[in-house]
């Protein structure tokens, strides 16, 4: 096992990378997508998940626009590059267009 000193002295050197993956969507079921695309990325190996879907209603105890709405509903998520970071981006990308029989337009 390697030392802290040694595991960040390697990682200046070899820093891991990452591709942001980012599923825009259109559905008459917004929280049904929300569900599906997570799943779907976290069952792939996505990590840092960001969901950009604004809420129906406000949270109790907050008033009906504390944050500014995103222009789109999306997920948003990282996939580490590696040898297998293409086949996972495609089998992601076939999923999503699968998600049309469901009434979810990603793009």
């Amino acid at each position: 096992m390697e030392n802290s000193r040694t595991l960040s002295e390697r990682n200046q050197r070899d820093p891991m990378k990452y591709r942001k993956i980012t599923a825009a969507f259109e559905s008459g079921h917004p929280a049904l997508a929300e569900e599906l695309i997570c799943d779907m990325f976290f069952s792939s190996g996505i990590t840092g998940v960001v969901c950009r879907v604004p809420l129906a209603e406000s949270d109790e105890g907050f008033g009906p626009r504390t944050l500014d709405l995103p222009p789109e509903n999306a997920i948003e998520g990282f996939l580490q590059e590696n040898r297998d970071a293409d086949a996972v981006f495609e089998k992601i990308a076939a999923r999503a267009r699968a998600l049309a029989q469901e009434g979810i337009q990603v793009h």
